[in-house]
């Protein structure tokens, strides 16, 4: 059965655990490795994950999307969902975007080690962005890619280059720039590895705050304030959690 958006994937998830008899946060925390921060491998697991902090996901989300300036997506575009999981920022995006910006974008790459996450990702954007586009475009459709891989890690390892289509490239981190093991100066020339393919490309990077485990935001802020992109390539917009990389 398909789904319309987030809030009726958080429903269903939510239903789903009752339907078990795990009817607080507590019972759907108890079912996520290490309270989402480990490899989610089935169904019930992603699941819990969606039911324990599903809503809060969206609402930081859709916040953050109302306040970018989406205009600056003025010809066709594609996303990079990094740690994707069940695909929350791509979607609160799709619902989040006026139907004129969101008729150019092409092409979604999720990116996550879980492939069971990707599965699912896959689907839940998909059923969203038909349902969102229905009347503006119907039957359009838009090109999913799985990349199952890390990010790039302190240790070696991980996603090292991109490939892009488009020349405008939107890159999503929804509250995964706290965990210490990713790389961040790896992760920064990972971002813009595909500059000049196609010429004069463009990437707009938006990220949400993790919180608990970063609480005063210093790593996100060294990623998205210039500490690791070259200098003078960088714009901020200081009322917005994204940078323009030029």
């Amino acid at each position: 059965m398909s789904v319309k958006s987030v809030n009726d994937i958080i429903s269903r998830c939510k239903d789903y655990c009752e339907n078990n008899g795990w009817t607080q946060w507590k019972d759907y925390v108890d079912h996520i490795p290490n309270r989402g921060r480990g490899l989610i491998t089935n169904d019930t697991q992603a699941a819990c994950y969606i039911a324990a902090y599903g809503y809060s996901h969206r609402v930081k989300l859709s916040k953050m999307f109302k306040e970018w300036k989406s205009s600056v997506l003025n010809d066709d575009y594609e996303i990079f969902d990094w740690g994707c999981g069940q695909g929350l920022a791509t979607m609160t995006f799709i619902e989040e975007v006026p139907s004129h910006i969101l008729s150019k974008l092409r092409k979604v790459t999720l990116i996550d080690l879980s492939q069971t996450v990707l599965d699912i990702a896959s689907e839940y954007v998909s059923d969203i962005y038909d349902y969102q586009l229905d009347e503006w475009r119907p039957n359009s459709g838009i090109t999913i890619k799985k990349m199952r891989c890390s990010l790039p890690t302190i240790n070696g390892g991980g996603l090292e280059e991109l490939t892009t289509q488009y020349s405008i490239a939107v890159h999503l981190f929804s509250n995964i720039l706290d965990i210490r093991t990713i790389d961040l100066c790896k992760l920064a020339k990972t971002v813009t590895s595909a500059e000049g393919k196609p010429f004069h490309q463009k990437h707009y990077i938006l990220a949400t705050h993790p919180g608990s485990y970063d609480p005063d935001g210093k790593r996100m802020n060294d990623f998205i304030k210039n500490k690791y992109f070259d200098e003078g390539r960088v714009e901020i917009d200081e009322g917005c959690d994204y940078c323009h990389i030029i």
